[in-house]
C-alpha cells in the first residue's frame, strides 16, 4: 500500500506554474474497497497517531504542548494555563479527542 494512516496530505489545484493548496491534512482512513478510498481530515492536530495516558492534575498548556509534539504547529502566547483539577485518563483516543476532553473540563 501506497497510503498509510497518519500520512501528510497536500492537494493542490490549477495547472503546473499557478498551483494553489486547497487542503492540507492527513490520513484518517483507508477504505479497502473497489476503487480504493481514502479518507482526509484537515490539519487541526493530526492524528492519525493514538494518545493511551494519564495526564495527572496537569496544567492545560502542558497537555496541548505534548499533542502538538513533533508537528508544525505553533501555540499562541495567550493559551491559559489553567489547571484541569483532577486526572484524566486517555485511552486509545486521537489528539482532537483529547482537546475536545480538555474543553468540556471548567
Amino acid at each position: 500500500m501506497f497510503f498509510n494512516r497518519g500520512d501528510k496530505v497536500k492537494i493542490q489545484l490549477g495547472i503546473i506554474e499557478t498551483l494553489r493548496t486547497e487542503f492540507i491534512g492527513f490520513v484518517s482512513r483507508i477504505n479497502y474497497t473497489s476503487p480504493c478510498e481514502i479518507e482526509c481530515e484537515a490539519t487541526v492536530i493530526n492524528y492519525g497517531k493514538n494518545i493511551k495516558t494519564t495526564f495527572k492534575a496537569e496544567l492545560k498548556l502542558e497537555i496541548i504542548k505534548h499533542l502538538v509534539e513533533g508537528t508544525d504547529i505553533t501555540l499562541s502566547n495567550a493559551i491559559p494555563n489553567a489547571e484541569l483539577g483532577s486526572a484524566m485518563q486517555i485511552d486509545n483516543a486521537t489528539a482532537c479527542q483529547v482537546l475536545d476532553k480538555i474543553k468540556k473540563i471548567n
